[in-house]
């Protein structure tokens, strides 16, 4: 019952949601049965807390059946199919009447007033809807396909009506608003499978047909076609990538500035233009290390990064990180102190404690650092694993024996037991880690055996060569420092 799918959706509604789901099941438009409203009611007696005893199997059954037999144990699960059934009508409607279904729903109703062979309203309707969409600002993927749609529904109008004079006109307007729709997810997608480096065989992005398509200057018009047009020669024309990440990266803190981009495609410009640089900059090209964290920084005056209005604390972390592995350790203390506050309160305290010691810790502060992770407390909470992770680090760095030897099976021991780690090769991936940074410390801290620890480490690693290591880049570059004491 607890674990249902019913209650597993029901979770997901919000306080207004909860009691709008109400008054969509009281209305006999929607829903006949007085049985599905009578186990929405039980329910709304203890929501939002759904694991309570009165709604038990037993419970329950005994207060909507009265008995706790076979049949009526059948009849509850019916009961509670037929009421997910009604839920799930309900997010649909949700949907349907949101903001964003506004002009979808416009659509509908001119097609069945053509339908109706109400032709005054329909014009009316037509007129009004044409005037709207053409003050849009922002036209993105959703307004080009809704373009299409009332367009080609109006060019079938025009076709019964037999008014040839509007006919090359208005089917001029659909293939470009169809053309525009196809190529614009073509880039966009085309984007995203760069971004994964997904080998995906498709008909190759002819970027002449897009110049044609958008001829005469108007490709500036449409924003969200021009970035994902640049992004595609971003990601296919290497020898000329900073010419065309130049012209991107003005480009998009132009329409940034001047919002001419919607937040959805905004959010994929600055994550396809993270994910490049920081390609780049593993590549050995500095020059993309400051792109990032200025883009870093966009971002963040932006809100581009936030979640109901506050910063989420992967990203957080993952600009922390970047930006101490850049050595930018005062940008890093500059971002800590402007924008900690911007993180959500039950979030604040672990995140800036986690921050800080990473900032003490990449400047080889490793005392400073230590002081800051071992508040478990509070950094068990967020990230147990890269804490500990962290403080194998310190330990292997700071050649603290006794620590660093207790510390790995205890550390062993806490990612056979925790249940954060839902997949086994992430657990694998940890156990890994710490079974080589155990065979690091061996060589590091026995140099008559060292040169033999190496060749086992070596082999190890080219067993695993296909498997998942937590932190291999550290693993690796501790092994190259042995590997050059060897060769001393």
């Amino acid at each position: 019952m607890y674990n249902s799918s019913l209650f597993q959706i029901i979770r997901t509604l919000s306080t207004d949601e909860f009691e709008r789901l109400g008054d969509f099941l009281r209305s006999p438009l929607h829903n006949n049965s007085q049985m599905c409203l009578k186990l929405y009611e039980l329910i709304a007696k203890t929501y939002p807390r759904l694991d309570a005893p009165v709604l038990s199997k037993e419970s329950t059954m005994l207060k909507m059946f009265k008995g706790k037999t076979d049949s009526e144990a059948s009849s509850l699960r019916n009961l509670m199919s037929q009421l997910k059934g009604l839920v799930e009508q309900f997010l649909c409607y949700n949907e349907f009447m949101s903001q964003e279904e506004t002009h979808y729903r416009q659509y509908l109703l001119l097609r069945s007033l053509n339908q109706r062979e109400l032709g005054k309203q329909y014009e009316q309707i037509y007129k009004y809807e044409r005037q709207t969409l053409d003050k849009i600002q922002l036209k993105n993927e959703d307004y080009f396909r809704t373009r299409y749609l009332t367009e080609q529904l109006d060019y079938r109008v025009r076709i019964s009506q037999q008014s040839k004079g509007q006919i090359t006109e208005k089917l001029r307007e659909v293939l470009f608003h169809l053309d525009t729709f196809y190529l614009l997810n073509k880039l966009k997608y085309n984007a995203v499978s760069k971004l994964n480096q997904l080998n995906i065989h498709q008909q190759a992005i002819n970027a002449e047909q897009l110049k044609d398509i958008v001829s005469n200057n108007t490709l500036e018009k449409h924003p969200s076609l021009q970035l994902y047009y640049l992004i595609s020669l971003l990601f296919s024309e290497n020898e000329n990538h900073k010419i065309h990440f130049s012209e991107f990266k003005r480009l998009l803190f132009q329409y940034t500035d001047n919002k001419a981009i919607s937040d959805d495609d905004l959010s994929n410009m600055y994550t396809f233009a993270t994910v490049f640089c920081t390609r780049q900059w593993k590549t050995g090209d500095t020059d993309y290390l400051n792109d990032i964290l200025v883009l870093y920084e966009k971002m963040l005056d932006n809100k581009l990064l936030h979640s109901n209005n506050h910063i989420v604390p992967l990203h957080f972390k993952n600009i922390v990180i970047v930006g101490l592995r850049a050595k930018r350790y005062d940008w890093v203390d500059k971002i800590i102190n402007e924008y900690t506050q911007q993180i959500a309160p039950n979030y604040r305290e672990p995140m800036l404690y986690f921050s800080r010691a990473l900032w003490h810790f990449y400047q080889k502060q490793y005392d400073e650092a230590l002081n800051f992770f071992h508040h478990y407390d509070l950094l068990d909470n967020l990230y147990p694993l890269d804490r500990r992770t962290f403080l194998l680090r310190i330990y292997y760095e700071t050649n603290a024996s006794y620590v660093f030897t207790d510390f790995t099976y205890s550390f062993e021991r806490f990612v056979r037991e925790t249940h954060r780690l839902r997949s086994q090769q992430n657990r694998r991936a940890y156990l890994n880690f710490i079974s080589l940074a155990r065979q690091l410390f061996n060589a590091k801290t026995m140099p008559d055996t060292r040169q033999d620890i190496i060749l086992r480490i070596e082999r190890k690693m080219e067993q695993l060569k296909t498997k998942p290591i937590s932190d291999r880049q550290w693993i690796m570059d501790k092994l190259n420092e042995l590997k050059n004491i060897r060769k001393r």
